[in-house]
């Protein structure tokens, strides 16, 4: 062929050639011996001396040949081309090596496809059509692999997303409709009195062993001396964290949001008690001394509170270094109540200020005007610990257009999923363990403070490893910039939960006060974040819409269920959901993320920021047919009011079981009067017989579903 000898002459005597080439080459597709075995001799001599061989190619044959490794009648077939092309060594600088590449490319994909056609051809002789189908596909990959192809290739990528996902694993999809599961814990992680707490308590409560992991972590952390910090980084004195972690549980109303941090933090509030019964005696004794001779007014040493303004947290810590532990049951209440004895359209942003500077600690001051002229309050170490739960309901409402999402405040908290209840039972033996748990925040609460705890070797390795894996999360933003944002932040959650771990294990277990983290505490906390944390953040900020609308989730979810299509453009989105209607390419790709990122749609371009047509998983009509029927169902029954002003005519359900309606139809243009319903299209009887009572069923039982309704009050 006459290709081939143009492609012998490139690898003979070209160096560009090579270089252009060798990135394509598929010795599997050479389809002459004597081609095969010039190209395997010029690669390995380019690979050894950095240039093609030239005129050293005749000596290369010679060398093979007296060494016997080449067989004879390859033999013959090799000295026949090259004596061909003897005329044209020495011409290397005059050769076109990029138009020989352009048609070398072409070579090869006309082998690849003839090659995949062949085989496809005698595996469908052989009757084996999943092996045909396989063969045509590897090799239509393989001849698009060599260069990129021109023209119109919206069917082939279809086509291709078709077959991948048929041949794909079944895999669960997130619904967009329901609530997350929390994902499991391996209560393994925590050290022996926290695990057995942690599986005694969330035991007798009914709930997940992780939120009541969770919550005890949180409670430890608000029980150890905020002067207390871990240097992150050996040389770097200004870089620590407190042992501290805002903590958020994501439940329902009645999921057990409340018991659990009401046991997690019943010991504080022992502790407290006796406190605050110590300071009434000392108060009562100060108030009968004399004025002009008494010292100070006693102060209570509160580590926790239910509800306060910033004035009074800040009042609370001013002149100590402990923090104080806000328990919020409602944390969007705590969120609202920001600003309400302040004016102006967004009084709360200045409290939400205070609490992100809260979160980190240090000093800080304020001058606050009184009668007498003003009053400075210094708080040598600012530190608040915020720990509550949150309906996910409420989260939704208050995050329509990403508000929450705005100053950080959110993103600093660890969300915790709760999930559904279930029956607690009573261990007779869980006193012990809540009453280990109860020593352990009495000794973290009487341990002193104003320590600087450092890293060993082994634990700065697990920091460095950690460090670079939430790098890359933070500079990705496949759940939203909300998500990337608090992936921003784990590095130092990470280190405060090393610190938290280090003084159970050295405070409760050892009896002393730690001065390094030591490497078995740095890889629990990694576990924590990676196994559980990272788990439950990626499900929250899903589930919080991943930077869209979770209204707008929905409808895109339910027009791909009704519309029943393996791909959609930008134009459709914007024509079929309502709240997208004249919304531009970029608000149609930010409102698609969230089920992009849900798996149900894949970006034709491949680039998700650029695409404007996407490709839908086959896979949610199988999981989702109970919703389809459904979005399928509301469309005609909101058609049929549109149509004749009333739905007095034959039930769009009981019309959709029978067959009569195909929901998928443009709705008419015709002008229709309310007094007159159209009646319903011909059909075939026989038809409507075929599996009506099953259809029935199937509809009705997915209304009920999606309704909530009970099974025996549905008619």
């Amino acid at each position: 062929m006459l290709i081939e000898r143009k492609i012998i002459v490139g690898l003979i005597i070209s160096d560009d050639f090579h270089k252009r080439i060798r990135d394509i080459w598929d010795d599997s597709l050479v389809e002459s011996p004597e081609m095969k075995w010039i190209a395997r001799t010029c690669f390995d001599y380019v690979h050894k001396y950095g240039r093609a061989p030239d005129r050293d190619i005749d000596q290369l044959y010679l060398s093979a040949i007296r060494a016997d490794a080449v067989p004879k009648d390859t033999a013959q077939l090799i000295e026949l081309a090259l004596k061909s092309v003897s005329d044209e060594y020495g011409t290397g600088e005059q050769f076109n090596a990029a138009y020989l590449v352009d048609e070398t490319i072409q070579y090869f994909r006309e082998r690849a496809l003839k090659v995949g056609l062949a085989e496809a051809d005698d595996m469908v002789q052989r009757q084996r059509f999943d092996q045909a189908i396989v063969a045509m596909t590897e090799a239509a990959a393989s001849a698009v692999a060599m260069a990129p192809i021109d023209g119109d290739l919206s069917r082939a990528r279809i086509a291709a997303w078709q077959i991948a996902s048929a041949s794909a694993p079944a895999e669960r999809l997130p619904d967009p409709w329901g609530d997350p599961e929390p994902p499991p814990f391996d209560l393994d992680v925590l050290p022996p009195v926290l695990r057995e707490y942690a599986r005694v308590q969330s035991a007798t409560i009914g709930c997940h062993a992780g939120p009541m992991a969770w919550a005890a972590i949180a409670a430890c952390g608000a029980a150890i001396d905020a002067s207390t910090r871990l240097q992150m980084k050996a040389s770097d004195p200004t870089f620590t964290v407190p042992p501290g972690i805002w903590m958020l549980l994501i439940a329902k109303p009645s999921q057990l949001k409340s018991p659990v941090l009401k046991a997690a933090f019943a010991p504080h509030q022992k502790v407290q008690r006796e406190r605050l019964k110590a300071w009434r005696q000392d108060e009562k004794e100060w108030s009968a001394q004399d004025p002009k001779t008494r010292g100070p007014e006693p102060r209570l040493d509160q580590i926790v509170t239910q509800d306060a303004t910033i004035e009074g947290i800040r009042d609370a810590l001013a002149g100590r270094d402990r923090r104080i532990a806000v328990l919020c049951d409602e944390w969007a209440q705590h969120i609202g109540s920001m600003g309400r004895y302040s004016g102006g359209k967004d009084a709360g942003a200045a409290d939400r200020g205070f609490y992100n500077s809260a979160f980190d600690g240090g000093p800080y001051t304020s001058n606050r005007a009184n009668r007498k002229g003003g009053e400075l309050i210094v708080v040598e170490n600012l530190q608040v610990t915020i720990v509550g739960g949150v309906q996910p309901g409420i989260l939704h409402q208050n995050n329509r257009h990403g508000e929450l999402l705005v100053d950080g405040m959110l993103q600093r908290s660890c969300p915790i999923l709760m999930g559904r209840p279930a029956i607690g039972r009573d261990d007779p033996d869980g006193w012990k363990a809540r009453r280990r748990f109860e020593a352990l925040i009495t000794r973290l609460v009487g341990a002193p403070g104003n320590r600087t705890v450092r890293m060993s070797p082994e634990a700065e390795a697990v920091r460095r490893r950690v460090e670079a894996h939430f790098l890359t999360l933070s500079q990705s933003e496949a759940l939203g910039p909300g998500f990337a944002t608090a992936a921003g932040k784990l590095h130092g959650i990470w280190g405060r939960l090393a610190l938290i771990l280090q003084h159970v294990r050295s405070v409760y277990e050892r009896g002393e006060l730690p001065d390094l983290v030591e490497q078995k505490a740095a890889e629990r906390a990694e576990r924590l974040v990676m196994d559980s944390l990272l788990p439950n953040m990626a499900l929250f900020y899903q589930m919080l819409g991943a930077g869209g609308d979770v209204e707008t989730t929905k409808a895109i979810a339910a027009f791909l269920l009704r519309e029943k299509r393996v791909r959609i453009t930008a134009r459709d989105v914007i024509q079929h959901v309502g709240m997208l209607h004249r919304s531009k390419a970029d608000q149609v790709r930010e409102a698609l993320s969230p089920i992009i990122n849900m798996g149900w749609l894949d970006p034709e371009e491949g680039d998700e920021r650029q695409s404007r047509a996407w490709l839908v998983n086959p896979a949610i009509y199988q999981q989702f047919a109970e919703q389809a029927l459904k979005a399928r169902a509301d469309a005609a029954l909101a058609r049929d009011l549109i149509r004749t002003g009333r739905n007095d005519g034959p039930n769009v359900y009981d019309v959709y079981c029978a067959g009569e309606i195909d929901y998928c139809e443009t709705p008419s243009t015709e002008e229709v009067h309310p007094a007159a319903p159209p009646a319903p299209r011909a059909h075939n009887k026989q038809h409507k017989q075929i599996d009506r009572s099953s259809r029935r069923a199937v509809i009705r039982n997915a209304l009920r579903s999606a309704n909530g309704t009970n099974k025996d009050d549905a008619h």
